[in-house]
């Protein structure tokens, strides 16, 4: 299940044309949804939130398009059929590798979207990439407590972070709670 109006807010963010780069003209962005959150697996089908939000990126000219096992279709799509639209490509399932994946080259210039929790706190850090996705996978129910954790930690956090500076930072928060 999602957030309509969240997630919808945050598909457009990276469609404002102030993220396109000089070279380019459109954007395409892929949406990997791992946990199914916004598919419907009785229906096979996007879930009803995602219908909504397919209806609100229409309003804003952005093209939706299911990627399943149809990589080639997809691929022609992109770089023949259609080379000028922005599109949203979803795929309710997990990345494949590199050398599996026959979109990878359309990736390199792509943006992705990910709509988790890890991704939520990543964005409340303003961290970009996927280098520190495993460690907030491994501390989630650290960071399950935003008052008394994630706040004082997001007072101490540097943006050159990584796991140690991080790991320091929650023994720092958890110390301080415990009143040593």
């Amino acid at each position: 299940m999602v957030n309509v109006e969240k997630t919808s807010q945050s598909i457009l963010r990276k469609f404002d044309p102030s993220e396109l780069a000089d070279y380019e003209k459109r954007k395409i962005v892929f949406w990997y949804d791992k946990d199914r959150t916004a598919w419907d697996d009785e229906k096979l089908a996007p879930s009803s939130e995602l219908n909504e939000i397919i209806q609100i990126l229409a309003g804003h000219s952005i093209k939706f398009h299911i990627l399943s096992n149809n990589y080639f279709e997809t691929k022609k799509l992109l770089e023949i059929e259609d080379p000028e639209s922005n599109y949203l490509i979803y795929c309710p399932d997990k990345e494949r590798t590199h050398e599996e994946n026959w979109l990878f080259d359309i990736q390199l210039y792509s943006s992705r979207f990910e709509n988790s929790r890890i991704s939520d706190l990543k964005s409340e850090f303003e961290i970009e990439g996927h280098e520190l996705d495993d460690f907030f996978t491994k501390y989630e129910k650290f960071f399950g407590n935003q008052k008394e954790r994630v706040q004082p930690l997001k007072k101490l956090y540097q943006k050159d972070w990584r796991e140690k500076e991080f790991i320091l930072g929650m023994l720092a928060v958890f110390f301080k709670n415990s009143g040593s």
